[in-house]
């Protein structure tokens, strides 16, 4: 309750319920995101806990046309301020 994101953290519980519905045996279905076929970003930041790296480069693996990146300093919080220059340049090319 001393984080700063308690509040943030509170008012999104409630959607744990769906996150888990989705994940089901808490693997990523990575057989519906080898479906996407649009031009598809994957990011993670570098302080981001290690099941977050793993599920991108799991992600970036099967999505065809992926690009990944890993933002240096960040966990999966990211701040506008880093997050454009990377969108900026993916959506530019």
């Amino acid at each position: 309750k001393q984080s700063p994101y308690w509040e943030t953290g509170k008012r999104l519980a409630p959607t744990l319920a769906y996150d888990a519905a989705c994940l089901g045996d808490d693997k990523i279905p990575v057989e519906l995101f080898a479906t996407i076929t649009t031009k598809t970003l994957v990011l993670d930041g570098s302080a981001s806990i290690p099941f977050l790296h793993e599920t991108a480069n799991d992600l970036a693996n099967v999505i065809p046309n992926a690009k990944r990146a890993t933002l240096e300093g960040p966990d999966h919080n990211v701040q506008a301020a880093a997050l454009n220059p990377v969108l900026k340049e993916f959506l530019a090319s």
